[in-house]
């Protein structure tokens, strides 16, 4: 017999329902609560961590402005460490810019005979502007030399009473110093002194030479004094917080009896050795602009009589940020050097 078209269509109604179906994961109830128990525990265990960070913080500060005799005190000991080479680093600095200054003033003066007649005199310095290894020079008359020297000096009388002019006429030479090394020069000034005109050929740079020379050796002293007096602030502050530590054993030993970790025990102590870093390199800030101020009128003074163009450079704000953070670096890192030998186990 042949299957009617009910039986067909019922049979292939239980295929279909016979056929696999795709099993989708489920989360149970409790997992999710899991989960979301997790996450909320992290964010609570982070919210305490800095938030036990900021009372210890806050705590510690308290303890140092209850205490404002012993924390200037140790303030002014970090801050006069720390001044002495900010100071000394400032002038150096200024010292090193004028020194530029007057490098790019070195020119050669080349004195003629003193027989010289004026005319040849100009002459030769004309054809001396020529070389191309010269950017400018200036001549000046054996008489113009006369009148200069008599106006600055205080020999007018004895020199008016000579018969003849002693002084020779002279040419104020600048070289192209971008384009000659020192060797060249010298090698330009050998040359000059050879012809019969030029009596003598100077090249004013042997004391820019020396004053760099100096420069150098007062750059290596200072730095050497700048790790001395950092050294000297580590120690200052590593003795602060181990006398600290030392009056506040008890409460020590009751953070330990209720469950605290060494870390938490240290904190206070890192904190306050931080904010004995940064006071005192405040204090070292503050020291060093006001001897700035100071000295700066008589620098000034001296720069414009020896007639250079010359502005004095104080710390900006990198420098005043860098030695804040230099100062705060030392505190810590003495706090921490001192808690390290102290048993918080």
């Amino acid at each position: 017999m042949k299957p009617s078209k009910g039986n067909k269509r019922g049979a292939s109604r239980r295929g279909k329902s016979a056929a696999p179906r795709a099993v989708t994961p489920s989360i149970r109830p409790d997992e999710k609560h899991s989960i979301s128990s997790r996450i909320s525990g992290l964010g609570i265990s982070v919210s305490a961590y800095f938030r036990s960070h900021r009372d210890i913080a806050k705590e510690s500060l308290n303890r140092l402005y209850q205490a404002p005799l012993p924390t200037l005190m140790t303030w002014l000991v970090i801050g006069i460490s720390l001044a002495l080479p900010v100071i000394m680093i400032c002038l150096l600095m200024n010292a090193q810019t004028l020194g530029s200054g007057f490098d790019q003033q070195a020119n050669i003066h080349v004195y003629l005979q003193v027989d010289l007649p004026e005319a040849e005199a100009k002459q030769f310095a004309d054809k001396r502007c020529d070389d191309p290894r010269i950017e400018s020079c200036h001549f000046i008359s054996s008489a113009q030399a006369l009148e200069e020297f008599s106006g600055w000096s205080d020999l007018a009388d004895v020199l008016a009473q000579l018969d003849g002019n002693p002084l020779p006429a002279w040419i104020n030479m600048t070289p192209k110093h971008e384009q000659l090394e020192l060797a060249e020069l010298q090698q330009l000034v050998v040359e000059l002194e050879q012809l019969e005109q030029v009596d003598q050929a100077q090249l004013d740079v042997l004391w820019v030479q020396r004053l760099f020379s100096v420069i150098d050796l007062i750059q290596r002293l200072v730095w050497a004094l700048a790790v001395l007096l950092a050294l000297a602030v580590l120690l200052v502050i590593s003795n602060t917080i181990r006398m600290d530590v030392e009056n506040r054993s008890d409460e020590i030993s009751v953070v330990k009896l209720i469950g605290g970790t060494a870390a938490f025990a240290r904190r206070p102590f890192l904190y306050s050795g931080l904010y004995y870093g940064f006071g005192g390199a405040l204090v070292a800030l503050i020291m060093a602009e006001l001897t700035i101020l100071w000295v700066r009128q008589p620098i000034d003074r001296l720069i414009e009589l020896y007639g250079a163009q010359f502005e004095f450079v104080s710390p900006d704000l990198n420098f005043i940020l860098g030695l804040l953070g230099l100062g705060t670096l030392l505190g810590l890192i003495g706090a921490w050097i001192s808690v390290r030998k102290y048993s918080f186990d």
